[in-house]
C-alpha cells in the first residue's frame, strides 16, 4: 500500500513561504503494524512527557503542526525500527516549473507522481493501492489518477502489475495518513525554513530519521535543499 499526502500548493506567487510543494509518499506492505505502532508510539510519548502534552487526546486525530520535534523524531523512530514502512517525498519547486505546469495543478501533479514512480525499478510483479487524504486540493478526481497511472506505469512503462486501487481516506479516521501528514508537515515546515534562509534543524533531524532513499526534487537541477537524498 502507497500512502500520499500533500502540503503547499501548485502556484506561481514568488513569496518564499510558497516556493515549495510537498507530496509525502509512504508504503507498506504490513498496515495494521504500522498502525499498532503508530498509535502506541504517540501513547508511550505523551505518557511520559505528560507535562508537554497535556492538550492531546490519543483518542483524536493528533496534527503534526501540534507536535514537537522530539515527539516527530520518536514516532518515526519507533515505526522505522518495528515496521516495514518507508518514508519518501518529492520536492516540487514552484520558482522553477514550465509555464503550462501552473495552468492545470492536477494534470501537473498527476504527472509528477507518474514520473516519480516510473523511477522504481524491479516493482514488475506489485499490484499497488494507493490512498490519499481527501483534504488534498491538487487531486480533484482519483479515478481519473488512477486511470492516468495505470495507463503509464502499467501498460506503458510495465513498473507495476497492476493499481488496484486508488482511494480517498479521511486523516481523522486513517492512522497511516495520520503518518503521512505527520511527515508532510516535516518536510514543509524545513524547507519553508530554508527558502527563507533559516535554519530548522529540529525537522531535519526527523526527517533524517526516516532514513528516506527514492526522493524526487523537481525540476532537478534547481535543488537548493540541502537535507535532500
Amino acid at each position: 500500500m502507497i500512502i500520499v499526502d500533500e502540503s503547499g500548493s501548485i502556484t506561481r506567487n514568488e513569496n518564499p513561504w510558497n516556493r515549495y510543494f510537498i507530496i509525502s509518499v509512504i508504503e507498506t506492505q504490513e498496515p495494521k503494524n504500522v498502525i499498532r505502532y503508530f498509535r502506541k508510539a504517540k501513547e508511550n510519548y505523551i505518557k511520559h512527557h505528560h507535562g508537554k502534552c497535556k492538550n492531546m487526546d490519543i483518542t483524536k486525530e493528533i496534527k503534526g503542526s501540534s507536535m514537537s520535534c522530539k515527539m516527530k523524531s520518536y514516532i518515526f523512530s519507533e515505526l522505522r525500527n518495528h515496521t516495514d514502512i518507508t518514508f519518501n517525498y518529492i520536492i516540487i519547486d514552484n520558482w522553477n516549473l514550465k509555464p503550462q505546469l501552473y495552468e492545470d495543478p492536477e494534470r501537473c501533479f498527476n504527472f509528477i507522481i507518474q514520473k516519480y514512480f516510473s523511477r522504481l525499478r524491479g516493482r514488475k510483479s506489485d499490484v499497488v493501492d494507493i490512498l490519499i487524504d481527501e483534504r488534498n486540493c491538487t487531486v480533484k478526481s482519483v479515478n481519473s489518477l488512477s486511470m492516468y497511472l495505470r495507463i503509464a506505469l502499467c501498460l506503458e512503462k510495465d513498473i507495476f502489475k497492476d493499481i488496484s486501487s486508488c482511494l480517498y481516506g479521511n486523516s481523522k479516521a486513517s492512522d497511516l495518513i495520520q503518518v503521512a501528514d505527520l511527515f508532510a508537515n516535516c518536510l514543509e515546515r524545513a524547507c519553508r525554513s530554508q527558502a527563507l534562509g533559516q535554519t530548522n534543524s529540529g525537522n531535519i533531524r526527523s526527517i533524517n530519521i526516516t532514513q528516506t532513499n527514492h526522493n524526487m526534487y523537481f525540476p532537478y537541477q534547481y535543488n537548493e535543499i540541502s537535507f535532500f537524498s
